[in-house]
């Protein structure tokens, strides 16, 4: 290749372009360079199916390593593990590795990411987390390469791990900032060491086979910011003392989760999102679930709540998307309700904001390239992470749709569908200017011909009062079955 005799080359990117021939250009031949930062993402070519460039295999001072979102295939590479011990940040996400992740028996010291999502790697990722080496039926797995000092960030989602999370994580693992392993095939119990990691901000364990209650050792989770745990086969109640102040964003959904909510996310003031649907709740919705003042997202459809619509409820000012659907809520529904005014929450799109941090060898990179500072502040000197886009299910036009990113700071919407309410519909209601979606669908209620409601009700993109006792019909919305 034309660069390959450039010895001071130390910089290369090549993101998103589209390579003349194909990626196996890169391939079989040795350059003259020692690289520490190689970019190849979501680049494309007529080749399909081809290997992780090769060269890399004598690229021994490597700090970042970019090849995510390519179709690179063949087997995971090891190699680029074993050869590159000075990696601070590995990304192969979204490629098509097939077979076990293996790793070499050494630990990589200043490792601080690795990111292999979304690449059909399978094992029992178990024999990864905790220091101990076992032989499943398919290979044996050394962890150590994951008891790095400088260890922050661990994503494994999307792969076909399986086996059960037990023990203890390596002792560096305090300092843990992030750890995602959804979408796999994990079973067991939830760990209890997670409570013993200092600073962890994001957790994500959802759409596995984990069972049985949520550990106490998380209410130990000072720091926590975002939580996903849906999709699992959990049971019991949340435990009491579950209630980070720290945390923005809670989803559990899809479990067994059963019990009143008591004191369960009580203190969490920073409270964005709070998904609970489809499990077992009882009891009436709490009135302290007012005292959440940023509270944007509240889910709780598919559930056991019974009771009146809390007035509390009425001063959320950031409450946007609810959905109390399919519960045993009875009573009027407040005039207070009027009060909603809407107000934009930016944090309900982005779970956890983008974080960057800067290689630990940046300095000596500089210094070793000879480039002025900021030179390359435009390239990859920084690298952003633990950036989650919010995803929130609503129902609206009899489907059930997955808001996400930033369209979720227009979306507006109230399903108090299916339940036990009764009298006639405020007309206050017609003062809600800003919803997007009403259904209010499969309950007792009246609806009386109002001029301001009915211009709520025109201006909706989706209304259902099915089951409603409606005094005229309209070109925007019909009465009886939506």
């Amino acid at each position: 290749m034309s660069f390959m005799n450039h010895s001071k080359l130390k910089l290369f990117i090549c993101d998103h372009n589209t390579l003349i021939g194909d990626k196996a250009g890169f391939q079989n031949f040795i350059p003259k360079f020692l690289l520490m930062l190689f970019s190849l993402s979501y680049s494309t070519s007529k080749a399909l199916n081809a290997d992780v460039p090769n060269f890399l295999y004598n690229q021994y001072d490597l700090r970042n390593l970019d090849l995510s979102n390519n179709n690179f295939s063949g087997m995971f590479p090891s190699w680029l593990l074993e050869n590159n011990t000075s990696l601070e940040a590995i990304y192969l996400r979204q490629n098509s590795f097939v077979g076990p992740l293996k790793l070499p028996n050494h630990p990589n010291p200043n490792m601080i990411t690795i990111d292999i999502s979304n690449s059909n790697i399978h094992g029992q990722v178990a024999l990864l987390l905790v220091p101990i080496v076992v032989t499943s039926e398919q290979h044996e797995l050394p962890p150590p390469i994951f008891n790095s000092s400088a260890f922050l960030y661990l994503y494994l989602d999307g792969n076909n791990f399986t086996g059960q999370i037990s023990g203890f994580p390596p002792p560096n693992w305090i300092h843990l900032s992030a750890l995602d392993i959804s979408n796999n095939q994990l079973s067991g119990m939830l760990p209890t060491w997670m409570g013993n990691v200092s600073y962890p901000q994001a957790i994500d364990l959802s759409r596995n086979h984990f069972e049985g209650p949520i550990p106490r050792d998380f209410c130990d989770l000072g720091n926590l910011k975002y939580l996903d745990m849906s999709e699992n086969y959990l049971f019991g109640s949340v435990p009491s003392c579950f209630s980070p102040s720290t945390i923005k964003h809670v989803h559990l959904s899809k479990n067994q989760l059963s019990g009143p909510l008591t004191n369960a996310f009580y203190n969490s003031s920073s409270l964005v999102t709070l998904d609970l649907n489809y499990n077992n709740f009882m009891g009436p919705i709490s009135n302290w679930f007012g005292n959440l003042s940023v509270l944007s997202v509240l889910l709780l459809k598919a559930n056991h709540f019974a009771g009146e619509f809390p007035t509390r409820l009425c001063l959320l000012e950031h409450l946007s998307i609810l959905d109390v659907s399919q519960n045993k809520l009875s009573g009027l529904l407040p005039s207070c309700i009027e009060n909603y005014p809407f107000k934009q929450n930016l944090e309900k799109a982005v779970a956890v904001h983008q974080r960057i941090y800067q290689l630990e060898s940046t300095s000596k990179m500089y210094s070793e390239t000879s480039l002025l500072l900021g030179r390359i502040d435009n390239l990859k000197n920084s690298f952003r992470f633990v950036n989650i886009e919010e995803t929130i299910e609503f129902t609206t036009k009899r489907m059930s749709y997955g808001y996400k990113g930033n369209i979720l700071n227009f979306m507006t919407g109230f399903d108090l569908s299916s339940n036990r309410f009764s009298g006639e519909i405020p007309l206050v209601m017609g003062n809600l200017r800003e919803l997007h979606a009403l259904n209010l669908s499969h309950n007792n209620l009246k609806l009386k011909a109002d001029r301001e409601l009915g211009s709520l009700l025109q201006q909706l993109e989706w209304w259902n009062p099915s089951r409603t006792c409606c005094p005229q019909q309209s070109s925007s919305f019909q009465c009886g079955t939506q």
